[in-house]
């Protein structure tokens, strides 16, 4: 399942930055902000403790104390 995942973050990717003409970095920071925010506090430690034992070095997830 995380191949399938890692595709379609690629087709949004994609497809966002082509239709919007803004970087994807634009994308990444309004949901640092805007949506990261919402999820409770024991999701965000949880996903960054996936993250950190993950064997992929290109996944970050935010800070799990904001």
């Amino acid at each position: 399942m995380q191949r399938e995942i890692v595709r379609v973050q690629k087709v949004f990717a994609l497809t966002l930055v082509r239709d919007t003409k803004k970087e994807w970095a634009f994308f990444r920071k309004g949901a640092e902000e805007v949506l990261w925010a919402k999820v409770d506090a024991e999701y965000r430690a949880e996903a960054a403790v996936k993250v950190a034992s993950s064997c992929s070095t290109r996944r970050r997830v935010w800070r799990a104390t904001r």
